[in-house]
């Protein structure tokens, strides 16, 4: 028996409640490709004369509407780490040389915005990865796994110069990182983490965020993370908003309790307005190939 696809079957419950009126909401992805899916989707339900399409963003774009700073490119945000860091470390290293820690900086910078890591207590000296269970006890354990990958980078198995000098290098991160948010918000720019940190932080205290949609619809999202979940939130408070999430993969059908109860925290705190089909196990063959970059 066929089975519709999950963005086909979002775009005809919506369609078939709302008609013209579809073209007021919002339907938010976790990327931009989902979101040209589901208008290819969308356009082959389309009965009677033509629709003006809904408004489709990422999760990345629908924070950069509310953001106060604009995302900057990246070789941008390497050069002016690149200037905190000598200030504040006083190294006469050539940038050459920083690239690669510019990088891993960068990185760990982004995921500790991300997932909403309390910033002095991840810069807090760490002596040993099991000290991390005890010490932040209280956090949620994907906030404790950002914490054990991060201090993971800096804790030498060995003697060698080049973790030792990482390992010195703790006692300057809060500065470098402080500094640098403070450089680049003098800017007007910043990186995905910051941006949508600082969107989520103005949510949490409340204010007013405008939009001019008759709803909001979060379709595909499967694994949230902290900001994620966040936004997700505020939406519910404060308009008229729907969720779907993909769970239709056969590989999260099996007997895992953590994603049974994952899915079902999830059902039960962003509800969803339409039921969809039961997910059908399909045969997939999938086939990995390895590249050697980013461009690759």
């Amino acid at each position: 028996m066929f089975m519709k696809s999950f963005l086909r079957q979002i775009a005809e419950q919506y369609y078939s409640a709302y008609g013209k009126e579809v073209s007021n909401f919002c339907f938010v992805f976790p990327n931009k490709r989902a979101g040209l899916f589901f208008k290819k989707e969308l356009s082959a339900v389309l009965t009677g004369e033509p629709i003006f399409m809904p408004a489709t963003l990422s999760i990345n774009n629908l924070l950069q509407v509310y953001a106060d700073l604009e995302q900057a490119e990246h070789i941008t945000l390497l050069f002016q780490l690149y200037v905190v860091y000598q200030n504040v470390t006083k190294s006469s290293e050539s940038f050459d040389n920083f690239y690669p820690l510019g990088e891993m900086m960068l990185k760990d910078f982004n995921e500790v915005d991300t997932y909403l890591v309390d910033v002095h207590q991840i810069f807090t000296h760490i002596s040993d990865l099991k000290e991390i269970d005890t010490r932040f006890d209280y956090l949620t354990p994907e906030q404790i796994e950002v914490i054990r990958h991060f201090w993971s980078h800096f804790l030498p198995a060995d003697e060698k110069v080049l973790k030792r000098s990482y390992l010195n290098l703790w006692q300057s991160l809060e500065t470098i990182y402080t500094q640098f948010q403070t450089a680049l918000a003098e800017r007007k720019i910043g990186y995905e983490g910051m941006i949508s940190r600082r969107v989520v932080e103005r949510m949490k205290r409340g204010d007013d965020l405008k939009y001019d949609y008759k709803g909001v619809v979060f379709v595909g999202f499967n694994a949230l993370n902290p900001i994620e979940k966040e936004v997700m939130k505020y939406f519910k408070k404060c308009v008229n908003t729907d969720f779907y999430f993909d769970y239709q993969s056969p590989f999260l059908n099996g007997n895992d309790d953590f994603v049974r109860q994952y899915i079902k925290e999830n059902q039960m705190l962003f509800p969803s307005h339409f039921e969809l089909e039961a997910a059908v196990d399909v045969p997939h063959n999938v086939e990995v190939v390895s590249v050697a970059s980013k461009i690759g």
